[in-house]
């Protein structure tokens, strides 16, 4: 810089005929600033993902998928230290190559697809049996599995995520004569009359039975009015569309679950898969505090 000024002088002349010439240096500093290691690491650095279950549709019959993980990224630490410190240090390093460190997710893909719906944690069956108690020794078996069949088949397999609720009628579907229902007994003491649907509490109670038993959270429930002729009294529930009567299940598990109603040869069968992780098992056990009192009359 001032060689080149020095130039300039030479060029103009004589400086003794120029008396009033003045001469203006301009002195920039520039200053070096540090780099700072952490500040790169974090710029640099990519946060794993976790993989998640979503479905694959708004109808809770709908498949569930597992979104992929993504790995995370950061600098490999102790060889960026190095090169920071030679580079603050004066080092003329104008080109580094960093290798990334690549770290998976608590929960990977893989995690995913070994826990989904890996164990069956309950299995209840329920017989349409003849009734043990009439008040006309009529016997419902036959007209009462033509609505347990239906509703079997309508309810299928259900999968709920974590926090997801179900109701029976959310997915069974209307229950009437235009699905096909046909008039039976319920299978209860003292039923009494023919009712579009009837059966239909017991498959509902096969439910409520394997949910208990696996844990879920019952949000809604209410019992027949007469004792049932299947399972555990107290343990039974009622349902009907004309009395706003349902059965709603919560999976409070960590993992989704998984519900499937079959009927045959005269069975429901209810089985529940999910991930067993170690919870306590349901046991049902009933203590009757009072002697049983049939009800008069029949139920209209």
């Amino acid at each position: 810089m001032l060689g080149e000024f020095e130039d300039n002088i030479k060029q103009m002349g004589d400086t003794a005929e120029m008396p009033n010439t003045e001469i203006l240096i301009d002195t920039t500093i520039v200053e070096f600033i540090s780099l700072k290691a952490p500040e790169i690491y974090e710029k640099a650095s990519v946060a794993p993902v976790d993989a998640y279950y979503y479905r694959d549709g708004a109808s809770k019959k709908s498949q569930i998928k597992i979104a992929d993980h993504v790995a995370g990224k950061s600098l490999d630490a102790e060889k960026l230290n190095d090169i920071v410190r030679r580079i603050n240090y004066g080092e003329n390093i104008p080109y580094a190559e960093l290798p990334y460190v690549y770290t998976n997710p608590a929960v990977t893909s893989d995690l995913l697809k070994e826990k989904l719906f890996s164990d069956t944690i309950n299995q209840t069956r329920s017989v349409n049996k003849e009734d043990s108690y009439s008040v006309s020794g009529w016997v419902g078996v036959e007209e009462r599995s033509v609505n347990m069949q239906k509703a079997a088949n309508a309810f299928g397999q259900v999968m709920l995520l974590s926090g997801e609720s179900i109701s029976f009628f959310e997915a069974v579907g209307a229950v009437n004569s235009r699905s096909n229902y046909v008039q039976a007994y319920e299978n209860v003491e003292n039923g009494g009359i023919k009712i579009v649907g009837g059966g239909i509490s017991q498959v509902a109670s096969a439910l409520y039975t394997a949910a208990v038993k696996s844990g879920l959270e019952i949000s809604l429930h209410y019992n027949n009015t007469y004792y049932p002729n299947y399972g555990l009294i107290g343990f039974d529930a009622y349902v009907s569309s004309d009395e706003d009567r349902d059965l709603v299940i919560k999976n409070t598990r960590d993992y989704p679950v998984s519900v499937k109603i079959e009927y045959s040869d005269n069975i429901i069968t209810v089985t529940v898969d999910a991930t067993d992780n170690g919870a306590s098992a349901v046991s049902l056990s009933v203590v009757e505090l009072s002697a049983k009192v049939e009800p008069d009359g029949v139920k209209y």
